[in-house]
Formats: C-alpha cells, sequence, structure tokens
C-alpha cells in the first residue's frame, strides 16, 4: 500500500494554554469506515517510532517512516484547517447592541 492511500478522518485538536492535545483517525482509502481505522494521539505520534513502525506494519506502507509520518502530519494539518486566523474580536458587529440602547433609551 502507498501513503497517499491512508485517509484521515475524525481530527480533534485542543489547546489549554498552549498545550495542545489531539487525535484523529487513519484508516485505508479503500475502505474509510473499515475495522482497520487506528485512532492515534498527536502527542505518541510525535514523540515516538514505535507507533510509525506500528502504522507501517498494520497497513502495509511501502514508503519509510520518516516518510509516513511527514504525510501524516501533512494530512492532519490539512484536514484540521490550521490555516484559519484568529481574528481577535475583527469585524465584530456592534450596530444590533447600539440599536437596541437607543430603542430603550427612544421609550424613556
Amino acid at each position: 500500500m502507498k501513503i497517499n492511500e491512508l485517509v484521515i478522518s475524525c481530527v480533534n485538536i485542543s489547546e489549554d494554554g498552549y498545550d495542545y492535545r489531539g487525535t484523529f483517525l487513519l484508516s485505508c482509502e479503500e475502505d474509510e469506515f473499515s475495522s482497520e481505522s487506528l485512532e492515534i494521539d498527536l502527542a505518541q505520534f510525535e514523540s515516538s517510532l514505535d507507533i510509525l513502525h506500528f502504522i507501517k506494519n498494520h497497513f502495509k506502507i511501502e514508503e519509510s517512516p520518516p516518510t509516513i509520518k511527514k504525510s501524516i502530519m501533512d494530512k492532519v494539518i490539512e484536514y484540521s484547517g490550521l490555516s484559519s486566523k484568529d481574528v481577535h474580536g475583527e469585524n465584530f458587529n456592534q450596530e444590533s447592541d447600539a440599536l437596541e440602547y437607543s430603542s430603550e433609551l427612544d421609550k424613556a
């Protein structure tokens, strides 16, 4: 099997004070919801070579563990949409609040 046949789904990344945690499902493209799916913890995936060897053997992937890791991380980042930006209140619509206050003042 080639690494590009793997599918990433159910990416869940959370952050608590710069402490990021996450999981994702890894499955074969041919049967996305089969029992072949593996739930992978991002912290374990990043820190352990054992998980890469396990993935390689489980899905019978031809590529090397470093290639597998890079490809999976690229897919996780793409799936999770980390390219979105934090707007910090930009485009906040204050008109509706202003209208509520003015209508209450008009009644008084």
